[in-house]
C-alpha cells in the first residue's frame, strides 16, 4: 500500500475505483485502487512459493586472448509476511 502497510488476504472488487481486502484474521478493509502499489500471489503449496533463476555467460576476445566465464543465480521464497 502507499502507506507502507502490507496486507495478506483475499481481494474483492467493491466498485469501479475501490477494492475490499479480507485479511487472514477476517477483518475487512476498503481501499482505493490507486493506493495499491503491488499485488503478489502467494501459493498454498510449499514448493510453489519458490522462484529462482540461473544465468551463465562466456566472453572471448581475440585481441588479448582473454576468456571470461560469468555465472549468477538467485532463489526467492514468498510468504505471508
Amino acid at each position: 500500500m502507499t502507506n507502507r502497510k502490507q496486507i495478506s488476504g483475499k481481494l474483492k472488487p467493491l466498485s469501479k475505483d475501490s477494492v475490499r481486502i479480507i485479511d487472514n484474521e477476517g477483518s475487512t478493509h476498503a481501499y482505493a485502487i490507486r493506493e495499491i502499489i503491488q499485488l503478489e500471489e502467494v501459493n498454498e503449496k510449499f514448493w510453489s512459493r519458490f522462484r529462482g533463476a540461473f544465468d551463465v555467460g562466456f566472453n572471448l576476445t581475440k585481441a588479448k586472448n582473454n576468456r571470461q566465464l560469468t555465472y549468477s543465480g538467485n532463489l526467492n521464497y514468498s510468504s505471508d509476511k
